[in-house]
């Protein structure tokens, strides 16, 4: 069957479609960013994928705080997400059609709602789908695309073996790290991104955006 997903991708970097749930995650996002700014990755997402970041954001703050001083400015802080996303990325949005949902339409889903994902990944030409679902895109959606699905993890730990030096420079960034001068060292290159690890600092506090 012929589909958007066999037209003939651009050279360059791989083109990641960023699910919600891994932009949900701060420290994730942020890894990302920064290999989409040294060149390593391409990364893409759509308006309603980051309609649901803020959303998911809001919701938790809206169950955890209780005090308004509290959950105001966190509140803003969400908002801000879409906010910064929109004014310093601009090009990494991309707005699936009506053409671009056809090519799976007939196959089944476990969750309905992913498949503005799958589209957005379609029309964005991607070439990896990274999610921290992965059963909510079974391969039969992902063969019939030719998108790989991937968790964010896994692909981390991929460029960290094919681009160390970069995967470096964006651990650095990511944990405000003061930068290693020269090639990283064995120890550098051994080192593996710490994304469960929620009580580092992160970059997203220098930009006022809020999340985990």
């Amino acid at each position: 069957m012929t589909g958007p997903a066999e037209v003939p991708r651009e050279a360059g970097p791989p083109i990641v479609l960023l699910d919600a749930n891994v932009l949900y995650s701060r420290i994730l996002g942020d890894y990302f960013v920064q290999l989409h700014e040294t060149g390593v990755v391409s990364v893409r997402w759509s308006s309603q994928i980051i309609d649901e970041v803020v959303k998911n954001k809001k919701e938790e703050y809206v169950a955890k705080y209780d005090d308004p001083q509290d959950l105001l400015p966190r509140l803003a802080a969400a908002e801000g997400f879409r906010t910064y996303a929109q004014q310093h990325y601009p090009k990494s949005f991309i707005e699936p059609s009506g053409g671009h949902y056809a090519g799976f339409a007939d196959l089944h889903m476990p969750d309905p709602d992913d498949r503005h994902v799958v589209a957005a990944a379609v029309a964005a030409r991607a070439t990896h789908l990274c999610t921290s679902n992965a059963p909510d895109f079974p391969d039969p959606i992902m063969k019939r695309v030719g998108i790989v699905r991937v968790e964010p993890d896994a692909l981390l730990h991929e460029h960290a073996s094919r681009s160390p030096l970069a995967m470096v420079q964006a651990h650095q960034q990511v944990l405000l790290l003061p930068p290693t001068p020269g090639r990283p060292g064995p120890a550098q290159l051994g080192a593996r991104p710490t994304t469960a690890y929620r009580d580092r600092q992160r970059l997203g506090q220098q930009r006022g955006v809020g999340g985990r």
